[in-house]
């Protein structure tokens, strides 16, 4: 049976497994449909999405103490400046039309020891990577409604790129909603946070995957 068939086959209630999903739920398990999800693949992300496990804590970025290994393999001790800067060499990309986000972000970044650059727009943000001192970011915050272009597109042709592949996005929206967290995942982006942004939020992100910063 063809796969938007057999959506429409489940979604009518002759299986059990969509008969206590909301209004929501349904339309999203449309909308998977039309893209070629499968339903078991939607049906276990929705009910993680309802009932998440707790996400296995990553490795510090930086050992406890400023301690270090170098090539040799030797435990060395290097001082909190340089420590420092090793972390401010860690890009955040910013891109959002907004001016007030992007203080609000380049505000809490800066004050935890990340280095930052923001755009208004996708566009300017692609042309700023072609420059020869553009920085390869490691983490992207990207909203999903910007002009020129949108949010998802932009995420899909960053990721597009080599030397980006192995970057973390992170959605900026004001909607909640299932298809729109679906739309962030089939985009690209790894972490969906809904506005208005808080300030605890966006540090617990840049420290899961850019790690924490020395002397925490």
């Amino acid at each position: 049976m063809p796969i938007g068939a057999c959506w429409n086959h489940r979604l009518r209630g002759r299986t059990s497994p969509t008969n206590s999903f909301s209004c929501k739920q349904r339309s999203a398990f449309r909308f998977a449909g039309s893209c070629g999800i499968s339903f078991a693949h939607l049906y276990r992300w929705v009910n993680a999405e309802e009932h998440p496990s707790p996400a296995p804590r990553k490795e510090r970025r930086f050992p406890p103490h400023g301690a270090l290994r170098d090539d040799a393999g030797i435990i060395t001790q290097r001082s909190q400046g340089f420590l420092a800067a090793e972390l401010m060499s860690t890009l955040v990309m910013v891109i959002d039309d907004s001016l007030t986000i992007r203080k609000i972000l380049e505000t809490c970044l800066h004050r935890e020891g990340y280095k930052v650059e923001s755009f208004c727009d996708g566009v300017e943000a692609m042309k700023w990577l072609t420059l020869p001192q553009a920085c390869i970011p490691q983490l992207v915050f990207v909203d999903v409604s910007l002009p020129k272009m949108g949010g998802y597109e932009v995420i899909q042709r960053l990721k597009a790129q080599h030397s980006l592949r192995q970057t973390t996005f992170v959605i900026l929206s004001r909607r909640d909603g299932i298809v729109d967290r679906l739309k962030g995942r089939l985009a690209g982006a790894t972490v969906y946070l809904t506005k208005p942004l808080k300030t605890a939020e966006i540090i617990a992100v840049a420290q899961e995957y850019l790690g924490a910063c020395p002397g925490d």
